[in-house]
This record gives structure tokens, sequence and C-alpha cells, in this order.
């Protein structure tokens, strides 16, 4: 195939009745036709396996390119713009294989990275992007441009895939919709969770409290027994010297009793 074929055959993988799931091409078409056939894999949602045979020039321009369908943060972008970039991006492609060709110099990290696009399914797919998204602007999602009535279904999202301190996070953001206009089971099980926490932590504190106490409890006694113990070796100390020096004395008396009276 050349450029043209491939352009002619990326109008037929855009038709929403396509149901191809792998393709194998081969032939003397490189950069352009690899562009080409990128943007219409952005709207397929039936392929998964694609591999690229080119004769002509293909390197990282057009290795990024294809990058570019299937992974959403593969170049900087800011958060409104990776938004987008998720929302357009390929979630069905489980890999695109290049093969080696003498025109071929796409580098071997873009290429491994074709290789293992994804594992899952396309659902799972997107959730994990989404998921990588938000994880990544948990502080501001602001550019979701979410409305009260989104949050339930937000908030059970981050809770499915993230971490209680991800959840708080995102409750406590200023930028989070205001969940008391739209009361729902979600934010009810939510509330329930943060009391249980609190009580946890009120607990958790009255605990560490209280062995504080009992800590410093310790210390006062063992320095009072440390005293008492250094206050008696002096008592022995002190009391030990005035006996020796009274039995020295009775000695000298009885000398001196013994002694013969000289007239």
């Amino acid at each position: 195939m050349d450029d043209i074929g491939i352009g002619e055959l990326a109008l037929m993988i855009r038709m929403e009745d396509c149901s191809v799931r792998r393709l194998d091409l081969c032939g003397s078409f490189g950069n352009s036709g690899v562009n080409i056939f990128a943007e219409a894999l952005k709207t397929n949602t039936s392929l998964k396996t694609v591999s690229f045979g080119c004769y002509k020039v293909l390197d990282d321009v057009g290795g990024q390119v294809l990058l570019d369908v299937v992974d959403p943060f593969a170049r900087p972008a800011e958060p409104k713009d990776q938004w987008e970039n998720i929302l357009r991006s390929n979630h069905t492609l489980q890999s695109i294989y290049i093969l080696d060709r003498p025109t071929v110099t796409v580098s071997k990290n873009i290429i491994t990275k074709l290789q293992s696009i994804s594992s899952l399914d396309p659902h799972r797919t997107l959730q994990s992007k989404c998921w990588h998204h938000i994880e990544e602007n948990i502080d501001d999602i602001s550019h979701l441009a979410l409305e009260s009535e989104h949050m339930p279904n937000v908030l059970a999202f981050v809770h499915q895939h993230g971490t209680i301190n991800e959840l708080f996070r995102l409750i406590q953001s200023p930028t989070t919709p205001d969940l008391v206009d739209n009361p729902s089971p979600e934010r009810a099980r939510i509330s329930f969770q943060m009391q249980n926490m609190e009580k946890e932590n009120e607990l958790l504190r009255s605990l560490l409290e209280d062995e504080r106490e009992k800590s410093e409890e310790l210390h006062d006694e063992n320095s009072y027994l440390r005293r008492v113990f250094r206050d008696k070796e002096e008592a022995k100390k002190c009391c030990l010297l005035p006996i020796t020096k009274l039995m020295d004395m009775w000695r000298l008396f009885m000398e001196l009793l013994r002694k013969p009276v000289v007239s």
C-alpha cells in the first residue's frame, strides 16, 4: 500500500459499523501515511492490533503521532487540554507494532509503549486514563465543569479507585461543587465514614494522652526511686564515719585504763 491507499483505508475504519479487529499493513508509505491513519484511529472502536511495515521514512515523528492516539499523557499539557485529549483518545487499541525496516528509525522507547498499550477492555482503559488524570489534579478539577448532580458519581469513582485521603481532599477542595444542594445516598455514606473516622481519631487521641500521662508518672516514679536510693547510700556513708571514730576512741580509752598510774 502507498499513502493514498492508507488514506482510503482510513476512511473505512472511521465508519461506525467497522468491525475489523486486526490489520497488518505493508507497503511504500511512511510518516505521512501513518499520520493520516492515526487520525482515523482516534474514532475507531473495533481495532485491537495494527502492524505497520513501512518502506518509506518512519521516525519518531510518526511514532509519536501514533502514541498520541492512545496515550493522552504522552505530551505535557494543561489539565483542561489533557482532559480533552483523554476524551479524544482511542480506548480500544491494545497494541501497535512497527516492523523492522531499513527506513524505520522509531526509538525503542516509543516502540515499547506502542506494543503494550493496554490489556484491559475499552471501558476499563478509559477508566484508567480518567483516574490517572483525576489523581494528578485531585486538588482542582474545576476544568471538568462539574455540577452538583455529577458529584455523587465522581465521589464513588474516586472512592473506588483511590484512597480515603484522596476522597477527603476532593471533598474539601474549594473547587469541588457543593454537595449540600444535592444530598444523595452517596454523600450520606461518605459523611458517615467521615464521622466514624473522626470518632476513631478522637479515641486514638484519648489513648495517646493516657499513655503520655502514664509515661510521665513512670518517669516521676523512677526519678523518685533514684533519689531515694542515692539518699540511702549517702546516709550509709554518713553513719559509718561516726561509728569508726567511736571505736577508735573506745580503744584509746581502754589503753589508757590499762596503763599503770604513776605517783
